[in-house]
């Protein structure tokens, strides 16, 4: 792709730290996805399969 998913997320943590104390999670089942959330610094925290 041309990133701009990864952009997108990108700005999405600076603007959530801007405002938010919090932390900041995400949550996907799409395997593409969560490597756009990877490459954009998040780690994985669980996997779970049904």
């Amino acid at each position: 792709g041309k990133g701009y998913a990864a952009t997108m997320i990108h700005n999405l943590v600076l603007y959530h730290k801007g405002i938010s104390q919090n932390h900041l999670y995400l949550f996907s089942d799409s395997l593409a996805t969560a490597r756009v959330y990877q490459k954009t610094g998040f780690t994985r925290l669980a996997q779970d399969f049904i």
